[in-house]
């Protein structure tokens, strides 16, 4: 097929297969099928703007009660669906703006006259020189005779036809661009209503995010105070996390004060200005906040870099002790140097160093060393009073 074809066609296909089949009528094949279609589409569009540019010619609104497409039922003949019907005056209209065809003409002519016996009148309205089948003229005629005041057929000329479908296409327009304004005013609303809702939640973000700091920054200060530190992962991610909020914060507030400059009229250098300076109080007011999330991030810096140094401190004392106990072994060196050996070379951890930095005192190297020795001095009058006993 050199056509598009969907499965929405394809169902469309297959019910006027199955219609034609009920009838015992032959369907066409799928490619004049969609001819025919595309024909028919043509055709109501062309019926569309007829009737609906007639309807505004005549001053057939809705607000008097003029309905498009109205749908009478009947248990005989089956529904009736009027171009136009005003059921408070009891009048139905048909608009034609083509050709006359009896399958369906004479169907609603018939459903017609059913409708004028229960009191209704209707109008048809068809285009002049339109071809019609000579049994939907004859009924036509029939039904002016039958009814003469409440079954009329009024003749429009082309031009009017044309004035008619001009005045459509001028109201599809008109609803083109009350749809488009009316969608527009609906994305704005609702754009309003999240920005008010996040709004809300940023509210309390900020919120947060200040006490959060706080609560870190008086933990920093006192374990400074007792000589002792916050563990290095869990001070990582109360700094990433207060970073990531007060980022996601500033983002809102800078789209935030845009509209808000744009709203008032700026633009270019004078919007570009004023935005700056509604950032710049914002930042003094939040100054704090600022602080403390950088104190939270040389603090986190300093222990993760001490942990570093600790871990390597502790492998090259592990490294030092192995070789220093192969001598052991080799007789080399003698068991209880050990010990004095490490704490002279390994005086003071990395992390003692730290300890001793937040307590306020600077580390003595050569006291360490001392208080090793003697350490390893009282260990070793220890051992040796408990192998006298033994």
């Amino acid at each position: 097929m050199n056509y598009e074809w969907n499965d929405k066609l394809e169902e469309a296909y297959r019910q006027y297969v199955g219609g034609k089949w009920m009838q015992g009528l032959n369907a066409r094949d799928r490619a004049s099928y969609l001819e025919a279609r595309n024909r028919w589409q043509k055709a109501k569009e062309v019926g569309d703007r007829f009737r609906d540019g007639m309807m505004s010619i005549r001053g057939h609104t809705a607000e008097r009660g003029y309905v498009k497409e109205a749908h009478l039922r009947d248990g005989t003949l089956g529904s009736r669906f009027h171009d136009v019907r005003n059921d408070g005056l009891g009048k139905a209209y048909e608009y034609k703006s083509g050709s006359l065809d009896k399958d369906k003409a004479l169907r609603q002519l018939e459903k017609d006259e059913r409708y004028i016996r229960g009191g209704g009148s209707v109008e048809w309205v068809i285009v002049e020189g339109a071809r019609a089948d000579k049994e939907v003229q004859a009924k036509l005629k029939e039904l002016r005779e039958k009814y003469s005041r409440r079954f009329t057929v009024q003749e429009v000329s082309r031009e009017q036809l044309r004035q008619a479908l001009t005045v459509a296409k001028h109201l599809e327009r008109v609803r083109d661009r009350e749809a488009r304004e009316k969608a527009r005013q609906g994305r704005e609303r609702a754009e309003r209503e999240r920005r008010e809702v996040r709004r809300k939640e940023i509210e309390v973000q900020r919120k947060d995010l200040a006490r959060v700091v706080e609560h870190n920054t008086r933990a920093i200060e006192l374990a400074r105070g007792e000589g002792r530190s916050i563990p290095v992962r869990e001070l990582s991610q109360a700094h990433r996390s207060a970073v990531r909020s007060l980022r996601e914060v500033r983002a809102f507030e800078r789209s935030d004060a845009r509209q808000m400059v744009a709203g008032l009229g700026l633009k270019g250098q004078a919007a570009r200005d004023m935005e700056r300076s509604l950032e710049e109080g914002r930042e003094r007011q939040r100054q704090g906040v600022r602080q403390g999330i950088d104190s939270m991030g040389r603090e986190a810096g300093e222990r993760a870099v001490v942990v570093q140094r600790e871990a390597q401190w502790q492998e090259r004392k592990r490294e030092r002790q192995r070789e220093l106990e192969g001598l052991v072994r080799a007789g080399q060196v003698r068991a209880d140097e050990v010990r004095v050996r490490l704490a002279m070379e390994f005086p003071t951890s990395p992390g003692e160093v730290a300890r001793d930095k937040a307590r306020g005192r600077v580390p003595d190297d050569a006291l360490r060393l001392k208080q090793a020795r003697e350490r390893d001095g009282l260990a070793r009058e220890r051992e040796r009073g408990l192998s006298r006993e033994r």
